[in-house]
């Protein structure tokens, strides 16, 4: 598989794991450390040139599922 390809992957696998995820968070806060650590791994996995592509798409998966991705900046 090439990398675009895998990077699409485990961008649809985390897309499908946020919204149980998100639903059953007991507290906020605990989101962003396992979130940064999920999307680290996929961004490290994906072609340099991709990055840009698949920080949107992380965002917009935040978005869609009321994590605002600002939030972890406070």
């Amino acid at each position: 598989m090439n990398r675009r390809a895998q990077l699409d992957a485990d961008l649809r696998h985390l897309a499908r794991m946020l919204p149980p995820w998100c639903e059953h968070l007991r507290d906020p806060a605990q989101f962003w450390p396992q979130f940064t650590c999920l999307a680290s791994e996929i961004l490290a996995r994906a072609d340099p040139r991709d990055h840009a592509y698949a920080r949107r798409v992380l965002d917009a998966l935040l978005t869609r599922n009321g994590m605002r991705a600002d939030a972890r900046r406070r």
